[in-house]
């Protein structure tokens, strides 16, 4: 009996050695995705993205219409539950030819016409920085450090200025290619971690749960620490599959995915579908300032949402520097800061941009100026009399 219990105890402490060793919630592992998360975050100091997109849209509910006189549009019904979307990414391989791509629109649609073609060509992010480009034929929004340019191609061309952060609109970024999570550390330190040296694969997961569809569970490439799949379920209502497919390796260490799925689930059943295809793709190359200046033509319409009251204008001829010009900076021989606009049944008319108007703070100024000149002359001419 004591040579039993012996070598039961042995075996024990063997056992659980071996498993402290090669336990997946060692320090060690988690600093290292730590650093594998913190080189595609902090490490890109450039980017230069050429992509193209698709957004396909599933409203649960009938969409109202965007006025009285105009019909209803005739969105496409929610059909597919995750488990059928996930399979349907399978099953289109890296949407590098048209038919795999119109199988995702058909097999998302199950019948039915999409609004719309859901696919954009020849789009192109550009990062420097905090500086941010996403251009598309139809649109461009254009971040610094201070302020948000949202531009419409569509007929006439809208530049719609706002201060960043005032103004929420879905342009792509960086993260919308390689979705490394915000709260590194939160996730790092709270969840379960088990790797499959096989697949080079390691697991992410809430404590306790063991679930083969766990409501957020987040699997990565071992070797560089991207997202591969990642189920987010916030609540009964509401959830989120993220899929990457195809990383590309890039010099010091860097990867991003080809091929970029994000689906948002309400009640079960598809939402929004949103995909990116990367074309070329290059990190840390030298991106011209100008790329971040954005100019527009004669016939153009600005709009500064930046103060208390929309200011608006039609060019007149162009313009190399938008942002200069509405600040009052270009260096064009006649060039104006936006004058207030009239309002015509909340919309706006835009003003005529032919001259210059100076701000009422600089017009002051100069009054000012003019009037110690004035007072100052009086005083020497008085002066000067009192001395005769």
């Amino acid at each position: 009996m004591g040579n039993r219990l012996l070598v039961f105890s042995l075996f024990f402490l063997l056992t659980a050695t071996s498993a402290f060793a090669e336990s997946p919630n060692n320090d060690e592992l988690r600093q290292q995705i730590a650093s594998q998360w913190a080189l595609m975050r902090e490490g890109i100091v450039t980017a230069d993205i050429e992509f193209d997109s698709a957004f396909l849209y599933f409203p649960p509910k009938p969409v109202p219409p965007p006025n009285d006189q105009s019909p209803a549009p005739a969105f496409p019904k929610p059909m597919l539950s995750p488990d059928e979307v996930l399979a349907l990414i399978e099953e289109c391989g890296l949407l590098s030819t048209p038919e795999e791509r119109q199988r995702l629109v058909d097999g998302t649609h199950v019948g039915q016409k999409p609004i719309a073609d859901p696919w954009q060509i020849s789009r192109r992010l550009w990062v420097k920085g905090s500086q941010l480009r996403d251009e598309s034929p139809r649109t461009i929004h254009l971040l610094d450090e201070s302020n948000y340019f949202d531009v419409s191609r569509e007929d006439n061309t809208r530049i719609s200025l706002f201060l960043r952060g005032k103004y929420n609109v879905d342009h792509t970024s960086l993260y919308d290619f390689h979705h490394i999570p915000f709260n590194t550390e939160e996730v790092l330190k709270s969840y379960d971690i088990t790797s499959n040296p096989e697949l080079g694969t390691h697991t992410l997961r809430l404590p306790g749960d063991t679930s083969p569809n766990s409501p957020t569970q987040l699997t990565i490439d071992a070797a560089s620490g991207l997202p591969l799949t990642w189920r987010q379920g916030t609540t009964r209502e509401i959830a989120r599959d993220i899929v990457h497919k195809d990383l590309i390796q890039l010099p010091n260490g860097l990867s991003i995915p080809r091929v970029s799925y994000d689906v948002d689930y309400y009640e079960n059943k598809t939402l929004i579908i949103r995909v990116l295809i990367i074309k070329q793709v290059q990190f840390n190359t030298p991106v011209a300032d100008s790329v971040f200046r954005l100019q527009a033509a004669k016939g153009d319409v600005l709009l500064d949402h930046r103060g208390t009251e929309l200011q608006s204008a039609r060019l007149t001829y162009d313009v190399n520097d938008v942002l200069a010009f509405m600040d009052g900076r270009s260096p064009l021989p006649s060039t104006m800061a936006i004058p207030a606009a009239d309002t015509i049944n909340g919309l706006t008319k835009p003003q005529e941009a032919s001259r210059r108007h100076f701000p009422a703070w600089l017009i002051l100024l100069f009054v000012n100026g003019v009037v110690v000149l004035i007072v100052g002359a009086l005083m020497w001419r008085r002066s000067r009399a009192s001395q005769s």
